[in-house]
């Protein structure tokens, strides 16, 4: 989850450059979810592709 808000982040500072910081992340509050989602999911999926690689290279 903290890996999504830091890659969202810039992105979230980029689109509001000039306007108030609390105004910028009520407005892209669903940036930030979707970037902690997008992280999450990621790591999960980089972690069962290891799993399963490890279980095949023993198996073989």
């Amino acid at each position: 989850m903290v890996a999504g808000v830091l890659v969202t982040f810039p992105f979230i500072l980029f689109i509001n450059k000039g306007r108030m910081f609390a105004v910028a992340i009520s407005e892209n509050l669903f940036i930030f979810v979707l970037g902690a989602s997008a992280a999450v999911l990621y790591y999960h999926v980089l972690i069962l592709v290891a799993f399963l690689y490890g279980r095949y290279r023993n198996t073989v």
